[in-house]
């Protein structure tokens, strides 16, 4: 609103009275027709909101919490269009309306019913609407949270308005609805790992700490503590006994004991590493759901201090280390366990050196041809073992090491024969000296001789067909020995030949399906992967390595070995099968 102010001025007449008054009568009723242009709807003799419980109060997720509208018009100036609307902000979700024309006239809106519109039309001066009540419930909010529904002179930042028809600015009530304040549990949840670091197989021990730092109880609630690349075997629960899960990944203590304001709790959960292809993690997350019968409110749930942190243990192999100087076959090799950064071909298997004091039955097999008797390895490291054996047949040999009942690591070895001796070519004879020829006697001239015949082409032979070889050797495990995924490589020795490539041919028994190396996938049509020969060894190998590892879990599988010698094919005389873990 402007203030016109009027000033004397030397020089000039007095303004009459009667001008005076005149201007002030403009000017008062300029500033009447802009007043009602803001507000259409005149100052109600009523308007009221009533909540209960009346604040300050403290309320409960759940609770119930009523507003009751009283409305009553102007004396003299009716409403053509009442509409009351507002909204009860995050913490409150509308049920229903009773009383007056509350059912039929109001609804609710919002992303939790927390708004709402009552179209109640025309109310005469004079008059009052039947009161109507909002009635609400108490939402799931964080401890602490208050419900404080505004009430000031116009509507723009009220949660309840009056007005005529949609256009129309509004009124607000006469007074605000004290604030209520909502009481909840506020769950602080840690979690810890027994190590920072573990082999395959080993156990690890979790720990959740719960304390409700709330101003009300938690009410009962299930604790989940989920696992991966690890296996549960026991525990303890906030409220005593054992979790449930054993021998999965997920521990469970069902419908645990509500934990009271200040009160603490611990769920604590035992697992094993599981076996992985190489080195991996095993995190653990820890989650709380309302127990049987627990309500919580809406959204349903146990109200979190900050969302639980993931405890996670890094999990390793044994490394294992070849330390002889030779392959060559009747040579000794003595294979350590040792860190060892990275797999090393026929050398090393990448994984980290038992820890102080060794890891009590940890055990070594020797997978081959012909290992022969094992020993104990000699010169490893402090706290280190390993073994020892002497190949008496050249091939591909499996050294597998195995501790904490699961793990393992497998150090592939090729044992190469010795190149075959040359054959010494045979000395040639000497010619016999020819006889002196008599001499002829004259003759007549002799006759033309005839043109000889011209003699026919050879034909052309036939491409050779694959002959089998007993020299060409697939290796295979030793019998009822699974060969590990982990260090999966296929090997064959070519004995005396010479060829200039040599593949394999993988076929699945369950399926008669045939591995493509290049695809990495298992195909109906055969396929022949090419092998990679051992430097100038007559040694010829196929690793599977990475993810296509996971193809061949649980399979067993046909291997055939095909090499090509210049224009000849040989294949393996044997086909040996091949289990995969």
């Amino acid at each position: 609103m402007s203030i016109v102010t009027f000033r004397r001025r030397h020089g000039r007449r007095r303004a009459s009275a009667g001008a005076m008054l005149a201007l002030l009568a403009a000017l008062a009723g300029a500033i009447t027709i802009w007043d009602g242009e803001a507000r259409a709807i005149s100052p109600p003799q009523v308007f009221t909101v009533d909540q209960s419980p009346a604040g300050p109060a403290t309320v409960s997720p759940g609770d119930a919490v009523t507003y009751t509208i009283n409305f009553k018009s102007s004396a003299t100036v009716p409403v053509s269009n009442l509409v009351i609307q507002g909204s009860l902000g995050a913490n409150l979700s509308i049920s229903s309306f009773s009383g007056g024309l509350g059912p039929s006239a109001c609804a609710a809106s919002g992303s939790h019913s927390q708004d709402f519109t009552c179209s109640l039309g025309t109310l005469g001066a004079d008059s009052s609407i039947a009161a109507i009540t909002i009635n609400a419930a108490v939402r799931n909010v964080a401890d602490g949270a208050t419900i404080d529904l505004s009430a000031v002179t116009d509507c723009f930042d009220s949660s309840f308005c009056a007005k005529d028809g949609s256009g129309d600015a509004g009124r607000a009530p006469s007074a605000d609805p004290a604030p209520l304040t909502v009481a909840n549990e506020n769950i602080t949840v840690t979690n810890s790992a027994s190590v920072p670091q573990a082999f395959e197989g080993e156990t690890v021990t979790f720990t959740a700490g719960l304390s409700n730092g709330g101003t009300a109880g938690s009410g009962s609630y299930t604790a989940t503590l989920t696992l991966v690349n690890g296996s549960v075997t026991g525990g303890t629960c906030p409220g005593g006994g054992s979790p449930g899960g054993t021998g999965t990944g997920v521990a469970t203590c069902t419908d645990q004991p509500g934990l009271a304001p200040a009160e603490g709790a611990t769920m604590t959960v035992t697992a094993t590493a599981a076996n992985l292809p190489g080195a991996g993690t095993l995190p653990a997350t820890v989650a709380l759901t309302p127990g049987t019968g627990n309500a919580t409110g809406s959204p349903a749930g146990i109200v979190l201090a900050a969302t639980p942190p993931v405890a996670s243990v890094a999990v390793g192999e044994v490394g294992l280390d070849n330390t002889g100087t030779s392959l060559a076959l009747g040579s000794t090799i003595n294979v350590c366990t040792a860190a060892v950064a990275a797999d090393v071909a026929n050398d090393a298997a990448a994984g980290s050196a038992q820890p102080p004091g060794g890891i009590a039955g940890i055990t070594f097999l020797v997978s081959g041809p012909a290992p022969g008797a094992t020993t104990a390895a000699t010169g490893c490291g402090a706290d280190q073992s390993g073994v020892r054996f002497t190949p008496t047949l050249a091939g591909a040999y499996f050294v597998t090491a195995t501790y904490y009942g699961s793990g393992d690591n497998t150090l592939a070895l090729t044992i190469s024969s010795p190149p075959p001796s040359p054959t010494p070519s045979p000395s040639p004879s000497p010619s016999p000296s020819p006889s002196p020829s008599p001499s002829p006697s004259p003759s007549p001239s002799p006759s033309p001789s005839p043109s000889p015949s011209p003699s026919p082409s050879p034909s052309p032979s036939a491409s050779p067909t694959a002959t089998a070889s007993a020299q060409l050797v697939v290796a295979a495990p030793t019998a009822g020995v699974k060969t590990p995924r982990s260090r999966l490589t296929f090997t064959a020795t070519d004995g005396t030949l010479t060829p200039g490539s040599l593949s394999f041919v993988i076929r699945r028994v369950s399926d008669n399906k045939y591995w493509n190396a290049v695809t990495e996938t298992w195909e109906a049509s055969l396929a022949s992967n090419a092998a990679t020969q051992q430097g100038t060894s007559g040694t010829w190998v196929l690793a599977v390595t990475g993810e296509a590892r996971r193809s061949f879990a649980g399979t067993t599988v046909v291997v055939e070995a095909r090499a090509l010698q210049g224009a000849l094919e040989y294949t393996s005389a044997t086909s040996p099968q091949v289990e995969v873990r």
